[in-house]
């Protein structure tokens, strides 16, 4: 049986064993970071007044936020083994099947189309 401790240890082996490179992408994901909180500072001054005052959130906001954690799962992605990636693409393809073909025979055009028919 795999425990959360085992997986943790795995994780730090890891990071042992390939701190390098682990180091060389944690440097970069930082200089990200700081690249974008600075060029967003001027945005998000007005972007919080006009939040206070009911306004929507920015767009390009909340691009810049979610392109962040995508950097992130990315960087904790790439150490993945082959398996899990094979794993990962035959759900994500059960997945898409099962949302097409039921959404194809439960979707409301559909019961409207049958409705005026």
């Amino acid at each position: 049986m795999v425990t959360v401790g085992d997986i943790i240890g795995g994780g730090f082996r890891l990071i042992r064993e390939r701190i390098g490179a682990v180091a060389v992408w944690a440097g970069l994901y930082l200089v990200m970071n700081v690249a974008v909180v600075l060029a967003l500072r001027p945005i998000m001054a007005g972007t919080l007044a006009a939040q206070a005052a009911g306004a929507a959130p920015d767009p390009a906001l909340m691009m810049a936020g979610m392109s962040q954690m995508f950097g992130l799962y990315l960087l904790l992605m790439i150490g993945l083994p082959l398996d899990t990636w094979l794993r990962l693409v035959i759900w994500m393809a059960v997945g898409l099947a099962v949302y097409f073909f039921y959404g194809r025979k439960h979707s409301v055009l559909r019961r409207k189309e049958g409705n005026a028919a």
